[in-house]
């Protein structure tokens, strides 16, 4: 594709030859044409294209910005099924005939330290951008983590315990620092502060991966 056309913010589609061997594309063909949107979708702007050519695909290509950097993604395309399900006061019947609790839709998920674990990337805030820099934290669901240095993969010893599962606040501590700040369970991203046992405190961001 590219955002050439007629139109207000055009695009045109191509079918391109691909090369076996190095898999770069020549003899490109136009196929189609269409338009591109932005809209802000909670805390990233999401691209979404019209009139893409039709394939076997069951999913349209999108692109994400996200904390200023971009990613590939899709969008299901819509697809039309009858499904039988039980609504609310069926559901809450069922439930006392199990003996389980009834659930209230209403009411906010509740977090605990456990609703963080997956791998969070921390780095300097001035290297926002760049992922072969700052450590990499596993968070295990027995609350255990292991940590890991970017640069080389390296593995070393550290502590991250979540000190308030309601807003993410966690501290982490190494032999050389200790970092406080924030998980966000929401939008995956991190803040904090990263004090050195030697030199001057500086600012830490990252992300769920």
């Amino acid at each position: 594709m590219a955002f050439t056309g007629t139109g207000v913010n055009p695009v045109t589609y191509y079918s391109c030859d691909q090369r076996f061997i190095n898999g770069s594309t020549r003899n490109c063909l136009p196929i189609g044409s269409g338009s591109y949107t932005i809209e802000t979708l909670g805390d990233a702007r999401v691209m979404t294209l019209s009139n893409p050519p039709a394939t076997a695909l069951t999913n349209h290509r999108v692109f994400v910005e996200r904390n200023g950097l971009v990613y590939a993604g899709f969008k299901d395309k819509l697809t039309v099924s009858k499904l039988a399900r039980p609504n609310s006061p069926a559901s809450m019947a069922l439930l006392a005939q199990l003996s389980m609790p009834a659930i209230d839709p209403e009411a906010p998920q509740p977090l605990t330290a456990a609703s963080y674990q997956g791998t969070w990337d921390f780095r300097p805030a001035t290297d926002a951008f760049s992922f072969s820099v700052g450590t990499r934290q596993v968070i295990n669901g027995n609350n255990t983590v292991q940590c890991f240095d970017n640069i080389n993969g390296a593995s070393f010893s550290c502590s991250l315990t979540i000190t308030d599962p309601a807003t993410g606040a966690f501290t982490r501590t190494t032999g050389t620092s200790v970092i406080t700040g924030t998980l966000d369970f929401m939008t995956g991203t991190v803040s904090g502060t990263n004090t050195p046992t030697s030199g001057a405190p500086f600012a830490i961001v990252g992300q769920r991966r």
